[in-house]
This record gives structure tokens, sequence and C-alpha cells, in this order.
């Protein structure tokens, strides 16, 4: 129990800050006054037992926790915020004080945290902390893509090991269609060494079979958490040209509360998807005009998938969003046209869902200028 705290005749009416250090194994705490003045200071277990022991004194206390962003930062903060502490999450690459400075360690990092937030240095805005449906959500999402992973690197492996016996396959065939294996295993019959490549290619059916159930389990385990809490945001996502279930779902689990966000441009910073801007002196730095790349880059690459949809497209739905990407290609040429276009998706969304209104062209083509 922390002695200073319990002795303190003021302590119910101090506002306390901590910071919190926190690691796999266990975790350092710095908790300061409004005053400035050390309450404690230690080093503790990570487990929930002691994380539960040491803040209980701190229940009834004007406490905010301050602790960088890491994989165990949600976890911890679940467990304070269920004691009813108030947490603030740091964004690391927002506040680099920690990983900057010439004297470092888990004491001092500790430390810093606590005065920064006592003296309002950290950044402005804490992570986004998601609900436990919208953390299953994110897992199942990066899950599904390892495993897409997982399947490419399978067909990639089997077309390497067919062309280096002369053997020629379409590897995009190997990718989309479990029945085109089928037909490469007669295929293969009356290659030589027959018995030795069909054992080989049979494991790697396997394998490709393997990842192609598990993703099949994702993908419905994700459908039902949609129906069940998000289905009037993700049908009117599907509205959108180029959004399909897997951006969708993508958006939702990202995004959580759309409200925390005051405006479009907002909103694309937070997907990473604007221009950075790094000026001195009237002269431009090297990296000004690209994006910040902030955020989710599997969203963003998923993103980026939509926008080439939307370019490829012969929905007469797509045609205002089509018009927009020519303008700016002309001008300035495809690459920054292409993210140009997500950039102005992830408008259209946020006014969809601000609006709580479905895709329509037309309001685009009013807007829209005909291709210079």
């Amino acid at each position: 129990m922390n002695t200073k705290l319990k002795h303190n005749k003021n302590s119910q009416t101090l506002e306390l800050s901590a910071g919190v250090d926190l690691h796999d194994e266990h975790f350092n705490v710095h908790t300061i006054d409004q005053y400035e003045k050390k309450c404690d200071s230690r080093k503790i277990p990570t487990n929930e037992k002691e994380i539960r022991n040491y803040f209980e004194p701190y229940r009834d206390q004007n406490i905010t926790v301050a602790v960088e962003i890491g994989n165990p930062t949600f976890w911890f903060c679940d467990i304070l915020e269920d004691m009813g502490i108030k947490t603030f999450i740091v964004n690391t690459l927002e506040y680099n004080r920690t990983s900057n400075s010439k004297k470092k360690n888990d004491n001092r990092d500790a430390k810093n945290l606590a005065f920064d937030l006592k003296r309002k240095n950290l950044p402005k805005m804490p992570v986004f902390k998601p609900g436990h449906i919208q953390k299953e959500l994110r897992s199942l999402i990066i899950h599904r893509n390892q495993y897409i992973k997982d399947r490419v690197r399978t067909t990639n492996r089997t077309h390497s090991f067919l062309r280096g016996r002369g053997i020629k396959v379409k590897k995009r065939s190997l990718r989309d269609s479990l029945k085109y294996w089928e037909g490469l295993f007669a295929q293969l019959k009356d290659e030589k060494d027959s018995d030795f490549v069909m054992a080989k290619v049979r494991l790697y059916h396997q394998d490709f079979k393997l990842f192609m159930d598990h993703i099949k389990v994702i993908e419905n385990r994700i459908y039902q958490i949609i129906k069940a809490h998000y289905l009037s945001t993700f049908n009117r996502l599907l509205t959108v040209p180029g959004i399909g279930f897997i951006i969708a779902c993508s958006l939702i689990a990202l995004v959580g509360d759309w409200k925390r966000f005051k405006s479009a441009k907002k909103f694309a910073a937070y997907l990473g998807v604007t221009p950075a801007t790094r000026i001195t002196g009237g002269k431009k730095l090297k990296g000004h005009g690209l994006i910040t790349k902030e955020g989710s880059p599997l969203v963003r690459s998923y993103l980026i998938q939509g926008g080439l949809c939307i370019i490829r497209s012969v929905n007469q739905k797509a045609k205002p969003l089509q018009t927009w990407y020519e303008n700016i290609r002309i001008k300035k040429g495809w690459k920054k046209a292409r993210v140009a276009l997500v950039r102005k998706v992830c408008e259209v969304i946020f006014a969809m869902i601000r609006n709580e209104t479905e895709y329509d062209h037309s309001l685009l083509i009013k807007n829209s200028k005909p291709v210079l």
C-alpha cells in the first residue's frame, strides 16, 4: 500500500497524476500530486492481481494514469477503468520525450509521463480505446490478413516449384480457385517424376485449403458481429463504389465512434491519407506533400485497393469519382490522383455516416467539374 498517500491528511482533495512505463514482465509507476510533489515511485509485476492491489488505495482519489500505447496497454487500462481510475493513452509517435531522452530508464520514463500529464505537455488527444466488440473485430481482421498472406506465400511457392521443373501454370489461378488445383493434378500425371511432383504439390494444396477454411471461419465470425452490432453502418458503406465487405468491416473496426471526428478532414487525417506539411523559412523540405501515413496501414492499403476498383469500374455511380480522379491525374499524375481519390472517398463516407444517408452520386455530379 502507498503509505505516503495513506498518511496524507489532505489526500482526498489532491489531484494526482501517475505515469506508467508498461512492460510484459513489470511496470514502473511514478505518482505526483497537484504541487508536483512525489507521492510514490516503484516497480510492480505486470499481472492483474498486483495491478489491482497497488491501485486499490487510489479508487476514491482524483487520479489520472498516463501510459504509452503498446501491446498490453488496452488490457492494463481496462483493469484500471474497471476500478474507476481514469487513464490517458499516449500516442508514442506524437510523444518522443521517452525515446529521445539521453538518460533513459524505466523509472525516468514513468516520471516524465507523470510530470508531462500534470503540465499538459502530452499530445492533446489520447489514443482511442476500442470496446470489447471492436477489439475482437480488429483482431479478426488482422488475423484474416495474416492467413491471406500465408495463402499467397503457398501459391507462390507452388508456382516457383512447378516453374523450376518447366511446368507452366497461371499463378493467379492457383490463388483464386480450388477447382484449378484439381485440374492441375490431372495435368501433373503425365510429367516426369510425377509421383514426387504430385506429392509435393498435394502438400501445398493441403496448406492452401487449410488457409481457405480459416479465412472462411473468420469471415463468418466477422459478419456475425457486424450483423449484431453495426448492420446499418455496414449497409451504408456498401453503397459506396469500391467499398466491399472487408473494407467496410475494417473501417467499422478501426473508427469505432464516428462522432469523435469533428470534420471530414480530421477523419481523413486519422486514416493517414492527408498530405504532410514540411516548410521552414518559406522553403519546402524533403517529404513535403507526402501523405502522413498515420493510422492503420492495413486499412489504408484496403482503401487504396478500393480506389483502384473505382477507377476501373463501369458502374455509373462511380462516374463522378472517376471524373474527380481524371482532373487531378492530368495535373499531378496518377500517383497523387489515386491518393486524392481515396481522400475524397473518405470525405464522402464521413458525410454519409454523419447524415445517416446512403451514397448518392447525383450530389457529386452537381459539384463535379468536367474533365479538362
